[in-house]
This record gives structure tokens, sequence and C-alpha cells, in this order.
């Protein structure tokens, strides 16, 4: 085997694992507004960082967003519910993931979902959201990736990755520290944070809501326990962040 096919081999396993996670909508079974009431649990890293995403930019000013590698859709159709009036478009190379994506939004007239290549689409857009994406593009596309999202934003994007204070999942190929992902970013200037901690403090908060016992699905348990989260825990440092988040702007 030479390198070119080990290397397309190691891109489509890691492809694969993760079609293979959308085996139903799951980001759709939790609220990301009070009052919380799931019957999945994404984790309180999953609905802190949407909030954060939903809450970065003026998006009612604008007239047309797109979201790179949207899987089943969730932050643009909270988004399209709130904003009537923008466009929202969302891209993903998983057709299962598209799928569930255009069933929940069925019935908002202003989203839209593509099974394509974000480098097809047409136009250019007010901004872009990439949320926890860039760790799946290969090291040899990351460059022609991020170009990609230069030339199709007339401004703004938000992005977050996981930080490389976690080991890199299979279905990855790198996590990210502030340096490498400003080095990923060229042409772009982003505001870089650490963001959400792991400790025992939060695994804790975590197995009270979700164990080998049972799943809590009331609010009036979730809702306090959310708020002592995002309150303490949501911003972290280099020592206890799990995640990046970026915001920022096209360089001029």
């Amino acid at each position: 085997m030479t390198t070119s096919q080990s290397w397309g081999k190691i891109k489509a396993e890691k492809a694969r694992m993760q079609e293979e996670e959308y085996t139903s909508p799951y980001h759709h079974f939790v609220n990301i507004y009070p009052p919380r009431l799931f019957e999945y649990f994404a984790g309180f890293e999953y609905v802190m960082y949407v909030k954060e995403v939903m809450e970065a930019l003026p998006y009612g000013s604008m007239k047309r967003v797109a979201e790179v590698g949207c899987g089943d859709g969730k932050i643009l159709f909270e988004l399209a519910r709130l904003y009537p009036h923008v466009q929202f478009e969302g891209y993903d190379t998983s057709d299962r993931a598209i799928l569930f994506a255009k069933g929940y939004g069925y019935d908002l007239p202003n989203l839209s979902f593509f099974a394509t290549d974000f480098r097809k689409a047409e136009g250019v857009y007010d901004a872009i959201i990439c949320v926890e994406t860039l760790e799946h593009i290969p090291d040899d596309e990351v460059e022609s990736f991020v170009r990609t999202l230069r030339e199709k934003t007339k401004k703004h994007l938000v992005l977050t990755v996981p930080c490389d204070n976690l080991p890199v999942s299979a279905k990855h190929f790198r996590h990210y520290g502030p340096e490498l992902l400003k080095k990923h970013l060229k042409g772009f200037k982003m505001d870089i944070r650490y963001f959400c901690q792991d400790n025992w403090i939060t695994r804790w908060m975590l197995q009270v809501l979700v164990n080998r016992f049972f799943i809590v699905k009331t609010h009036y348990i979730i809702n306090p326990i959310f708020s002592i989260y995002e309150r303490f825990f949501k911003n972290a440092d280099k020592k206890t962040g799990v995640h990046l988040f970026a915001v920022g702007e096209v360089e001029k």
C-alpha cells in the first residue's frame, strides 16, 4: 500500500466513525435555553458553546449566514427561529446528518441544508459558523478549507474546536492550542479564548444528571445545575479548558 493509499484509508475511517454517530439527531434532544427538559444529555460543554455561538454576533442585522459542518442542524434551527428575516444555510458532507437537519427544519422557510462540500456554495455570507469542525479536516486540506471560509464570508467567523488538553479523539485529526489555531486561521483576526472547564466538580455535576441508574428529566433540577456551571465553569484557562472559542473577522 502506498503512502497516499494509507492516508486515504485513514481519512475514510475517521469519516466513517463520525457518520456512524448520527444514528439519531441527538443534538436536538436538548434545549439550549431554560426550561431545559431532555431525553438525551448532550453535556454542559455542548449547551454552553452552542449558546455562546448563538449570542456571539448581531445576526439580526445580517441577511445571509452559513454554518460549515452543521451536522443535524441544531444551531441553525435555533437561530432561524429567532431571526426569521435572515437566510441560514447549513453544509455538511454527511448525508445522514443533513436528512435529520432537513426533517427538523422543514417548516422554516429561511433555513436550508445541503449535503455537499462548502466549496460548492454560491455567493458570500455575512457570517460563517464553524463549530467543532476544523479538527475533522485532514492536515493536507486545512489550508484550502480555511481559504474557502475566508473567501466566502464578508466579515465574520465564529468557531470552536476541542482543546489540546484533551486526548485527541480517534475521529479527529488534531486538537488545538491557541497558537496552532491562529496558524491555521491565516487571514482572520480572531479573539481566541479557553472555554468550558473539566474538573472533578463538573464531572460530579454531570453524574448527578446522568448516571447508570437514571437520567434527570425535570427542569427544576436541571436548570439550577446548568446555572451553576454557566456562572462558575463556562470560562476557563490554559489548565482547565477543554474547548477554544474564537470570534473575529477577515483581515483587510
